[in-house]
């Protein structure tokens, strides 16, 4: 294979995997944005296989929820939790 062909070749591939990606976002945006948040976080963080496993794309979320509660005084996540399904939140 000359230098030409493999040139294209590596075009092809990298514009088919654009399209590609570009498709699976416009379809499921939510669903892009998690894969993306949670492969950053597999670079960002050490997971373990469990975790990823169990929690999947959402692994993400729960990553930030982890740090959110750790911020949080002793006992007001325990409070927010038993007042969770009362609390609505609407914008104004």
């Amino acid at each position: 294979m000359n230098e030409k062909q493999s040139r294209w070749t590596k075009e092809f591939k990298t514009e088919y995997s654009r399209l590609y990606m570009q498709r699976l976002y416009n379809d499921n945006r939510l669903e892009a944005q998690k894969i993306k948040n949670t492969n950053q976080a597999k670079h960002k963080y050490y997971i373990p296989d469990d975790v990823i496993n169990k929690y999947g794309t959402n692994t993400s979320h729960i990553i930030k929820l982890k740090k959110l509660v750790s911020e949080l005084p002793a006992g007001v996540f325990s409070d927010f939790l038993n007042d969770f399904e009362s609390l609505n939140f609407e914008l104004k």
